[in-house]
């Protein structure tokens, strides 16, 4: 099991060159992968992409690449100097032409205004290079990568098995409870039918019917059953490999359904305190759930 969110970042040496490497995810319902590569390596990213998949399944993920060029020689950049000739000659025409003004243009002002006078062109020996660093590099990035993901998921296992005993608990306290009930039903029907008709008129027969009645609609025994159920299914979750925030969140959905159902049927003051606190971890449960892959 691991985290949605992760970061991890490498430095790769090259001959003459180094290559910064990073990777960040957040939470995502799918998978939406993001790259900011420098231009002359764009085609680069279907590469990485298909070397991301397999391990990344949900999150909107980043990666970053810089290349920091150590050798001038192999930065492959020069003066266009055809562009630069050309804006010569127009300048001497105008110095020609209107003897009667100074012209004094600094190279900076050229090469701010036109980028095509600063060309980079990197031989493709030196391009092949850097892409295998790269790959090499972005290969080791996911393992430090997941490595992350993977220890911020058993982070998480910890704290949900400490709520899913909490819930057990509950649990528990509410089917004790839930021993005598029915006794229960018949005692309070009891007491409120004396209060309109006296012992010796009442239809005891009539009585237990209605008791019955009433705890048949108030009967919890399934809810609880399908609820311990539910746990024990989360639980077994933690074994499976791969993405399994989906299903984790699907079991949670039916958790809730089960607590509020028995919320809702119960009339007992002790066993809506146990509901109540049983929402609660279930609340806090559903957001670290969010989390996961």
């Amino acid at each position: 099991m691991r985290s949605m969110t992760g970061f991890a970042e490498t430095q790769e040496v090259g001959n003459g060159f180094s290559v910064s490497l990073r990777i960040k995810s957040v939470n995502g319902r799918y998978l939406d992968c993001q790259f900011r590569l420098p231009d002359s390596f764009v085609g680069l990213e279907p590469q990485l992409l298909a070397m991301l998949k397999p391990e990344v399944s949900r999150g909107k993920v980043t990666v970053w690449m810089e290349l920091r060029i150590d050798d001038p020689g192999k930065a492959g950049a020069h003066v266009n100097t055809g562009i630069l000739s050309n804006y010569a000659t127009e300048l001497e025409t105008l110095k020609e032409q209107f003897p009667m003004l100074s012209f004094s243009v600094p190279m900076t002002v050229l090469f701010n205004r036109d980028a095509n006078l600063l060309v980079q062109e990197q031989d493709s020996g030196f391009q092949d290079d850097v892409k295998q660093t790269v790959l090499s590099g972005f290969a080791r990035l996911l393992v430090s990568f997941n490595g992350g993901r993977k220890r911020e998921g058993d982070f998480l296992q910890k704290d949900f098995e400490e709520r899913l005993s909490s819930l057990s608990e509950n649990l528990g306290e509410v089917e004790k409870q839930r021993e005598g009930f029915l006794e229960r039903q018949v005692e309070t029907f009891r007491e409120r039918l004396e209060e309109l008709l006296p012992r010796e008129y009442q239809d005891e027969s009539r009585i237990m019917q209605e008791a019955g009645l009433m705890a048949d609609r108030l009967d919890i025994t399934e809810e609880l059953v399908r609820f311990r159920s539910h746990l024990s299914s989360f639980r077994s979750v933690f074994k499976e490999t791969g993405a399994v925030g989906k299903k984790l969140d699907f079991i949670l959905q039916e958790m809730n359904r089960e607590v509020n159902t028995i919320g809702s049927k119960s009339r007992d003051e002790l066993i809506a305190h146990r509901v109540v606190l049983m929402k609660t971890e279930l609340e806090k449960i559903r957001e670290q759930v969010q989390n996961i892959e």
